[in-house]
């Protein structure tokens, strides 16, 4: 915890020297994660999710600093609605759509693949997807109201999706550990 809270207070010096409007958002979004660990922390959590849960947020500040923080303030909001033009682009042979395209997917690939074992209980696909796709509209909203980048509708779908397959690939792996330990010499079911 003494790390978390160590990592936290050396953001917060960077963002002060980014800007104050940052700042006030980076208190808000770190206040509700604390919420997050609490409500975690009222139920037994074993060390392994713990550690999970750290590796969650290290991977969330490390997207919401690549994303928004490390780009330089614009002087006007921009921003893209024209929904699937990057998928047009890539059909058309035209640009570089497809690069940027596989990175947004790439970038949240993790966010599928984690949170669901941060999860309890049932409905866990789509808290995850519904969860991605918010984080995803947070980044895209920051952008635009900070002036750090485009916001883009394609991003917020290429986003989702890499969530989505992030998920597909957590379901893939944790029943290959379900049948993996049935299938145990010595361990009854």
């Amino acid at each position: 915890m003494k790390i978390i809270i160590g990592v936290i207070r050396a953001m917060c010096r960077y963002y002060f020297r980014v800007g104050r409007a940052w700042l006030l958002f980076d208190y808000i979004s770190t206040a509700a994660f604390a919420l997050l660990l609490r409500q975690l922390g009222k139920r037994h959590i074993s060390r392994p999710k713990r550690i999970l849960a750290d590796i969650f947020f290290f991977y969330l500040i490390t997207v919401l600093t690549s994303t928004v923080l490390s780009r330089s303030s614009g002087t006007t909001a921009s921003y893209n609605l024209d929904l699937f033009w990057s998928f047009r682009d890539i059909l058309a042979g035209r640009g570089d759509s497809w690069l940027t395209t596989i990175e947004n997917i790439v970038l949240f690939l993790p966010f599928g693949l984690l949170l669901p074992e941060l999860l309890p209980g049932r409905g866990r696909a789509l808290a995850t997807v519904l969860l991605g796709f918010a984080f995803s509209l947070m980044i895209e909203g920051a952008q635009l109201v900070l002036k750090r980048g485009l916001f883009e509708l394609d991003d917020i779908v290429t986003n989702t999706i890499g969530v989505v397959l992030g998920w597909l690939l957590y379901a893939a792996v944790a029943r290959g550990v379900r049948l993996w330990r049935r299938r145990r010499p010595g361990k009854a079911e």
